[in-house]
């Protein structure tokens, strides 16, 4: 008698809407209902219904989330839709040496060819410079590097140059940027009349435009001037 008032008590309560395997499974209240559990207990969770619909028709299939960087790839990639005969033809990578200023510099001709000699041979030049309305002054030094704009990188370089006498800063005045320890060339007055003087400073290194250059000459002695 009491097996039977059990079963009986065990029917009533039963509830097929949160019964796992009945087809009236309500899974929304059997979330919401207390004390129900899964049958499988180390079932894995998913985050949607859809990442469980890629597994079931695909267990052994690796299953992106949504929101990765791997589901935006794929969301990104575009499929092909040209025929054989569209895709782009392959072809073979030039084997071409890069040209850049120091290539040229090696096959130059013309004119060029002796800062090229003068580059190898370690010759002092000297180079007349102008400013916007005549010539500013030259530079004697030695070639490091040029193009073909006339360009030119020069080192242990002595610059000469005139300019007006009445200036704010004088010509011999040396400013130190305490921050940064920059000390510029000192500047020497080697000439001065009313109107004008005649400045002199020394740079290890001077890169001096094209535009800027009206004549070069080589110092094939020591006499500079």
């Amino acid at each position: 008698m009491a097996d039977n008032e059990n079963h009986k008590q065990s029917s009533k309560d039963y509830d097929p809407t949160l019964d796992f395997f009945s087809e009236h499974f309500d899974p929304l209240k059997a979330l919401i209902t207390p004390g129900v559990k899964p049958p499988i207990i180390d079932a894995k969770a998913y985050d949607n219904t859809s990442q469980f619909y890629q597994f079931y028709l695909n267990p052994n299939k690796q299953i992106v989330k949504a929101g990765s960087s791997k589901s935006q790839e794929k969301q990104n990639e575009i499929e092909r839709r040209w025929l054989p005969h569209q895709l782009p033809v392959p072809t073979k990578r030039s084997t071409k040496k890069q040209k850049n200023v120091l290539t040229r510099m090696d096959s130059i001709s013309g004119p060029l060819k002796i800062l090229k000699k003068c580059k190898d041979e370690h010759i002092q030049i000297k180079v007349w410079t102008r400013h916007s309305h005549g010539i500013r002054g030259y530079c004697i030094g030695y070639v490091t590097i040029f193009d073909k704009h006339w360009n030119l990188g020069l080192e242990d370089v002595t610059e000469t140059w005139t300019r007006p006498k009445r200036r704010k800063i004088p010509a011999g005045m040396v400013c130190e940027i305490s921050k940064r320890r920059l000390v510029p060339p000192v500047i020497k007055v080697i000439h001065s009349d009313e109107k004008l003087e005649t400045c002199e400073r020394h740079i290890d290194q001077l890169v001096i435009r094209g535009e800027q250059i009206v004549m070069i000459a080589l110092l094939c002695t020591g006499d500079s001037k």
